[in-house]
């Protein structure tokens, strides 16, 4: 039941971007080989064997399929949840910073979120999707295409899809971007 539960999330997936960009196929294979009762087991073994200190290095390679099968399984049972919190927020945030008399500058944004989302998180509360900061920075060198002298970027690393789109939003924010409605389809 899981197996077709999460093919069927991935058929739904396939269609709306950033999600279409995925090689559907690649993850329709490894889904169908990777979610068994073996690899169920074979994964609580896994863990036990971290939890008691027993795990060897050599052995990590012998569970690859089991780990796979977790890292699908978080992902799948966190997606739909954590994408309709983040829709029904953002569909409201962003009703209210389109309106004639939003200030849409950076200052404007600010003082617009401090209004909207305070500062007392409840993972119960409607803005459950912003209580849970999931990403990790990192700063590094590095040379653009292009480019021949080395800049500082930031890096980020995330735990979930909402994190990303949550991130995106905020660094947006910062600088004075905000979702917009289209004037002419209306979404």
């Amino acid at each position: 039941m899981a197996r077709e539960a999460t093919l069927a999330m991935l058929d739904i997936l396939s269609e709306p971007p950033p999600f279409s960009y995925m090689d559907i196929p690649k993850h329709r294979e490894r889904i169908e080989r990777v979610f068994t009762a073996d690899n169920a087991l074979k994964y609580v073994e896994f863990v036990t064997k971290i939890a008691t200190n027993s795990l060897q290095f050599e052995e990590i390679q012998n569970y690859a399929e089991a780990i796979t099968l977790q890292r699908y399984t978080a992902v799948c049972g966190h997606l739909a949840y954590s994408l309709g919190e983040y829709h029904t927020a953002m569909l409201d945030f962003t009703e209210k910073s389109d309106c004639n008399e939003a200030d849409r500058t950076a200052e404007g944004f600010a003082k617009m979120f401090g209004s909207y989302f305070p500062p007392e998180f409840s993972i119960t509360e409607g803005n459950a999707w912003m209580s849970v900061a999931n990403n990790s920075v990192q700063y590094v060198a590095t040379i653009r295409p292009g480019e021949k002298v080395a800049k500082l970027v930031k890096r980020m690393h995330y735990v979930s899809f909402v994190g990303m789109f949550r991130s995106d939003l905020f660094e947006g924010l910062c600088v004075g971007h905000a979702p917009k409605k289209c004037k002419i389809c209306g979404k």
